[in-house]
C-alpha cells in the first residue's frame, strides 16, 4: 500500500516537470530554419535540445501513468503474492528508469551548456536560444553596408552629411572621383549612397559590427566588412578574413560578433589602416558593385535614397 501512496504523492511533482517541457516541445524545429542555408550551429543545438525536452516530456508522462497502474495493481492484488510482487517490481523499475532518464538529461544539458557559448544554462531546465538580428529603433543613423549587416557608422565630420543622400560637389566622394575609382556608370548612384553610408568620412568605424573586445569590423566610407572581404588594392594584398573567427555571440544590436585571432593583431591593424584610405575603400566597393551590376550590396541605403537595385527587397528595415 505504501507504494501506491508513494506514486500518488509523486504524481503532482512529475506533472510539474512535464508541463514546462511539453510547452518547449511544441516547436521542435527552430522557426528560423526555413531552409538549410538559414540554419547554423546554434539552431542545430537548439533542435537537439528541443528533441530531448520532447522525449523527456513523454518519458515523465509514461512513468506517471505506469506508477499509477502499478499502484492500482498493488491495491487490487488482494492476497495474491505474485501479483503484489509484480506490481512492486513494476513500480520500482519505473522509478529507477525515470531517475536514469532525468540524470541523463542533466548530463546532456551540462554538456550543451559547456559547448554553447554565451548565457546558455549549465544545469538549468531552460531552452537553448538563438538570437537573430532585429532592427534597433533607438539609434539615430542606420546604414546597410557591403557586409550585409545593418551598420551604425561613426558620426564624425566628413565631406558630406551622415545619413543624407547628399552628393559631394568635390573630394573623394564626388561623382568624378567615384568614376575614376572604377564605379563607371554607377558613379552617380554611388555618390548618393556614400553620403547615407558614412557622409564620406574616410575614417568611419561601424558602431554595431564589432569584435568581442569592442573594436570595429567594418571600416571606411563604404563600411567594408573585414571578416568578409580581403583588401586587394594594387600591391597591397591583405587576407583580412583570416584575422577573425566567429565568436558565436551577438552584441546588444543582435549583430554577429567576431574575435581577432591570437597573432593577428598586426593584420587587423593593417586592414583597418588600408580601408581608411578612401581610394582602397572605393576600389573594393566598386569591385562589388561592378560584379553585381548595381549598388545592391547597400540595399537599405539604396531604398532610402531612391536608387533602384536588384536587391532592394532584401532590406530588413521596416518603412524604408
Amino acid at each position: 500500500m505504501r507504494y501506491f501512496y508513494f506514486g500518488v504523492v509523486f504524481l503532482p511533482i512529475l506533472l510539474l516537470i512535464a508541463v514546462p517541457n511539453f510547452a518547449v516541445a511544441q516547436g521542435l524545429v527552430p522557426m528560423q530554419c526555413e531552409s538549410p542555408q538559414s540554419c547554423g550551429t546554434c539552431e542545430f543545438v537548439q533542435l537537439i535540445n528541443n528533441v530531448i525536452n520532447f522525449l523527456i516530456t513523454f518519458a515523465v508522462i509514461a512513468a506517471t501513468l505506469l506508477i499509477m497502474y502499478a499502484g492500482f495493481r498493488l491495491v487490487t492484488s488482494g492476497g495474491d503474492v505474485s501479483a503484489k510482487t509484480a506490481a512492486k517490481s513494476m513500480m520500482s523499475n519505473v522509478l529507477i528508469g525515470i531517475v536514469l532518464v532525468l540524470t541523463g538529461f542533466l548530463i546532456i544539458n551540462t554538456v550543451l551548456g559547456v559547448l554553447v557559448p554565451g548565457d546558455s544554462p549549465v544545469l538549468g531546465w531552460r531552452q537553448v536560444e538563438c538570437l537573430y538580428p532585429t532592427v534597433p529603433v533607438t539609434v539615430p543613423y542606420q546604414a546597410f553596408g557591403a557586409d550585409g549587416f545593418i551598420g551604425f557608422t561613426d558620426q564624425q565630420a566628413g565631406t558630406g552629411s551622415v545619413g543624407a543622400c547628399q552628393v559631394a560637389a568635390s573630394g573623394p566622394c564626388s561623382v568624378g572621383a567615384l568614376q575614376a575609382s572604377g564605379f563607371g556608370a554607377l558613379a552617380s548612384d554611388a555618390a548618393r549612397l556614400v553620403g547615407m553610408e558614412s557622409g564620406c568620412n574616410t575614417s568611419a568605424l561601424s558602431r554595431t559590427d564589432q569584435t568581442t573586445d569592442g573594436r570595429t569590423t567594418s571600416v571606411g566610407v563604404w563600411q567594408i566588412h573585414m571578416p568578409a572581404h580581403a583588401v586587394n588594392c594594387g600591391a597591397q594584398q591583405l587576407d583580412c578574413p583570416s584575422a577573425f573567427r566567429d565568436s558565436g555571440r551577438r552584441n546588444e544590436f543582435n549583430v554577429r560578433m567576431y574575435d581577432v585571432l591570437p597573432g593577428a593583431e598586426q593584420l587587423y591593424n593593417d586592414c583597418v589602416a588600408a580601408l581608411q584610405n578612401p581610394a582602397c575603400n572605393h576600389q573594393i566597393a566598386a569591385r562589388l558593385a561592378n560584379n553585381s551590376g548595381d549598388m545592391g550590396d547597400w540595399a537599405c541605403s539604396a531604398v532610402r535614397c531612391g536608387v533602384q537595385t536588384s536587391r532592394n527587397n532584401r532590406c530588413p528595415l521596416p518603412g524604408v
